[in-house]
């Protein structure tokens, strides 16, 4: 039997580090730091992972795009729905919020990059680039659109020289694009995998 004091875990009273007297069957030395890239972990490999003062162990479920990452953060404001801006994440403040920091916008007064605490419910990964010819595209296909320094969702209307017309539902508006240079594929991100309506699952 051994006295242990703990690192993580205080008396009631907050005045000191717990104490308990602790069988030698419970007792383990404290296990290497093992170094790792994120690109390391697959589905299905066990971790620890620290919460509520301890290390649990667990399975690893799927790769988020979190902690460092390039992501995209979409606007629920009116005005925004539809759009996603580019940014990447700076702090992680609990399981579902995060600091992010963008890449197109910046302060009130344009000193440095804007920062907001985001919900994970509003962040993505960035989506890979699907490669396309000025002949994939057809009225009815959904597009991204660069435009206010953030990606639109959109609908091809018709295509016109060597661009297209796209409408923003969210917004009721219709631009031209004189080039595909500012359009991209439209992706979802559904339960850990990209969706094309062109290509499926990729």
């Amino acid at each position: 039997m051994f006295v242990v004091e703990y690192k993580t875990f205080v008396e009631e009273d907050g005045s000191r580090p717990l104490r308990e007297v602790i069988d030698i069957g419970k007792i383990r030395p404290r296990p290497p730091v093992v170094p790792f890239p994120a690109e390391d972990l697959s589905p299905g490999d066990m971790v620890d992972a620290f919460d509520y003062d301890g290390w649990w162990r667990g399975t690893i479920c799927e790769k988020k795009g979190y902690g460092g990452d390039e992501i995209e953060v979409s606007s629920g404001e009116q005005g925004y729905l539809g759009s996603y801006y580019e940014a990447r994440v700076a702090k992680k403040i609990s399981k579902s919020m995060f600091v992010v920091e963008y890449k197109t916008l910046v302060e009130e007064d344009g000193s440095r990059p804007l920062r907001e605490v985001i919900d994970i419910g509003e962040i993505r990964p960035r989506p890979p680039m699907v490669p396309f010819s000025v002949e994939d595209l057809s009225p009815g296909d959904k597009v991204d659109a660069f435009d206010y320094d953030g990606w639109w969702r959109g609908t091809i209307c018709e295509k016109k020289g060597f661009g297209y017309v796209v409408h923003f539902h969210t917004t009721g508006e219709t631009m031209t694009f004189p080039n595909t240079e500012k359009l991209r594929i439209h992706l979802d991100w559904v339960e850990g995998k990209w969706v094309s309506a062109n290509f499926g699952y990729l």
